[in-house]
């Protein structure tokens, strides 16, 4: 009912973009600062009005560092000034020196709110950088904001009681996607031009998707995990991973290998040889719990794939991984491995529920007195139900994953990729994700496989939604669906500002 009303809601438009630094890419700005072509300064002061201008439209920031972001851009200013650098140490030492970038709610940040959009944690300031942000510092970027996520990180819709909904800048009445949403929101708004995110079931690449923007989810265990609310979990950890959004392709590389704790996993785009390219593609499934593939989402995935045979003679092949419909029952056994429900319910709270009764706090959420949201009760309680877990089916799900995995291990070698869609449909209207709760499928295989999957945006469907595919490789192989996104990027447009139709990125891309 709350998303029908949605439909005769008016959409709000995003201000055209006005300032030419907000069209550059993190690599290049980075370059163009150390050059001294361009003063931080000036692109964090960019930032900062653009933010000002679309947050009050989109709401994805959480709380901004403004005062000091500018303070910091000051001082590299005056230190590319002084001369006292080699421009090759710099570029290795501090690849992003002098270039914004802004961090999901759900990581700590010292000094700020770590909120992960829980009433919960309102009052939880991070006492130290997670090590992720940590690392994006040493890099020479400049902290500017953290945005919004769903309670707990855990749902494909951006909302909570804390911080608000966050709007798709695309049409406001719909989502930005969930759970890296204020992030992907705000990035493709350009009030950002490179962003952190963690993605466990497609976090980061189903709003990167929504929002015509790049995001990926790196191999298992290239980046690190700590310094998250939620905190971490045993049963969780192989299937949960960081990773960059951005607008620009090349930014995913840059950023992947300020992010990599392996320097053997370095991103090298100009290295990757795209001549033995083997491309696998798939577009439905036969049985999904879940929405079906709209039609301009499965045409994308197609055109990508001839786009792949034409220009680099590619072997391309069309498959059907069958055991792709078992991902959200995997999930839901092998997630609670080990713990039962208080358990559950106590570590995603960190200790400050310990046990939830389910029947008054559905009723205190009609009423709306509950500190949760009905979408993290749902994740809380509801998915604990016989319908849907079964703790003697755990070890059969372990099997169901092997079987998996050894599928896309026999598919999928060091020359091979396989794209299908990021997400079923485009952006669904706010309050929908009810029913699109199980279409997460098509990113989730990714996250149980732990193998590297980079979403790309294909332009805009008949609507002037941002459609979206993904580009996955086997382990270690990050570098390949990157190279492989900025190709479909140079021929399909990437990113398209929210302001643009579907007619004016036809005209540019011919």
């Amino acid at each position: 009912i709350l998303a029908v009303v949605y439909y005769w809601v008016k959409k709000k438009t995003i201000p055209p973009i006005r300032n030419s630094l907000l069209l550059k890419s993190a690599t290049t700005l980075a370059e163009e600062i150390r050059e001294g072509k361009l003063k931080s300064e000036d692109i964090i002061q960019a930032y900062v009005d653009r933010i000002l201008e679309v947050n009050p439209i989109i709401n994805a920031v959480v709380q901004d560092n403004f005062e000091e972001a500018l303070r910091e851009a000051k001082e590299v200013d005056t230190f590319i000034e002084s001369g006292e650098f080699s421009l090759k140490e710099l570029k290795e030492e501090k690849p992003l020196l002098g270039v914004p970038f802004t961090v999901k709610c759900s990581f700590s940040v010292k000094g700020f709110y770590h909120t992960a959009g829980s009433l919960l944690f309102k009052d939880v300031i991070g006492t130290e950088d997670a090590p992720c942000v940590a690392l994006l510092k040493k890099a020479g970027g400049i902290f500017l904001a953290t945005t919004n996520c769903p309670e707990f990180a855990c749902t494909i819709e951006t909302a909570n009681y804390l911080h608000g909904r966050t709007c798709n800048p695309y049409d406001t009445t719909k989502t930005c996607g969930g759970s890296s949403g204020g992030e992907a929101a705000l990035i493709a708004a350009a009030g950002s031009v490179i962003g952190l995110g963690s993605d466990i079931y497609g976090s980061n690449r189903i709003p990167a998707s929504n929002c015509c923007i790049f995001g990926c989810k790196p191999t298992r265990g290239l980046t690190s995990l700590d310094g998250m609310l939620p905190k971490r979990m045993a049963s969780v950890d192989d299937y949960l991973s960081t990773g960059p959004l951005c607008r620009y392709s090349e930014d995913l590389a840059t950023m992947l290998n300020v992010l990599s704790m392996s320097k053997k996993n370095l991103c090298l785009l100009p290295q990757v040889k795209l001549k033995k390219l083997k491309v696998y593609y798939q577009t439905h499934l036969k049985y999904a719990w879940g929405v079906s593939t709209e039609s301009e989402v499965a045409q994308a995935v197609r055109k990508a794939a001839l786009y792949f045979k034409q220009a680099y003679d590619a072997e391309i092949k069309e498959v059907d991984v069958l055991l792709f419909n078992k991902s959200n029952a995997i999930t839901l056994h092998l997630f609670r491995k080990g713990i039962d429900e208080s358990k559950f319910i106590e570590h995603v709270t960190d200790g400050r529920v310990k046990e939830l009764h389910k029947v008054s706090e559905f009723i205190k959420i009609i009423l709306g007195k509950s500190q949760f949201t009905l979408a993290s009760f749902i994740i809380l309680s509801v998915s604990y139900n016989w319908i849907f877990y079964s703790e003697k089916d755990i070890a059969l799900h372990e099997k169901i994953l092997k079987d998996l995995l050894r599928e896309f291990e026999n598919l999928l070698d060091e020359n091979a990729i396989f794209l299908c869609p990021t997400a079923p449909t485009t952006a669904f209207y706010h309050y929908q994700m009810y029913t699109h709760y199980y279409s997460a499928f098509w990113t989730g295989v990714f996250n149980l496989v732990g193998f590297p999957a980079t979403q790309c945006p294909m332009g805009l469907s008949q609507q002037n939604l941002p459609v979206g595919i993904q580009i996955a490789g086997c382990k270690g192989n990050d570098a390949l669906t990157i190279a492989c996104a900025n190709e479909l990027e140079k021929t399909f447009g990437g990113w398209i500002p929210p302001q643009q139709n579907r007619k004016c990125q036809e005209r540019k891309t011919k």
